[in-house]
């Protein structure tokens, strides 16, 4: 990300559509699968990732409806990071042509991405007072990546991968998604 394009972070937007129907009998599984398990939790944590800060409170909505023991096939997050930064993050497998996309808006400018997956080429876009550019950048083997920084990690090469205190703190975070889909309220973190 440019240094301090976007200012004070005030709105953080992320879509991610899966294929439809993708291998897997977990992902049937309302309890390890479904939407929220395959693709929004990685959603989540890089939205804490990239903003450097968690969420304080979740709203969530998923369809099929999660209260009837059926895996999601899309769920719609609301939440707010800090005192003044909201998040809408939407995962699906249910709309076959969506974007994938994020958009990151804040007191001075706003970065937008075109779609983060199946592409040659990844764009950019910057937006502040002295205009829009974008900037283009070659797509890259993603998981090959993991590998080599885990590989790394084992090695002892200290990486930017989280603490094991982050992959506790995105346990509560999902758990505190799935209590507002049961309870139909907002959750405080």
């Amino acid at each position: 990300m440019p240094a301090g394009a976007p200012g004070d972070l005030r709105s953080i937007t992320f879509e991610r559509i899966a294929p439809v129907n993708q291998p897997g009998g977990w992902r049937k599984d309302p309890h390890q699968g479904g939407v929220l398990f395959d693709v929004a939790v990685h959603l989540l944590d890089l939205v804490v990732w990239i903003s450097g800060m968690r969420f304080r409170e979740v709203s969530a909505f998923s369809h099929p409806d999660r209260r009837d023991q059926i895996p999601d096939d899309t769920i719609a997050i609301l939440g707010r990071l800090g005192e003044r930064c909201n998040v809408v993050i939407r995962a699906s497998r249910e709309i076959p042509y969506a974007r994938n996309d994020l958009t990151i808006e804040g007191t001075k400018g706003m970065l937008a991405t075109s779609a983060l997956r199946w592409e040659d080429e990844y764009v950019l876009q910057i937006r502040d007072a002295s205009g829009v550019t974008d900037q283009r950048f070659a797509a890259v083997r993603t998981y090959q990546k993991e590998i080599e920084v885990f590989e790394g990690e084992v090695r002892g090469e200290r990486s930017v991968l989280p603490a094991g205190e982050e992959g506790l703190y995105m346990i509560t975070l999902v758990e505190s998604v799935i209590e507002s889909i049961n309870s139909r309220r907002a959750i405080a973190l």
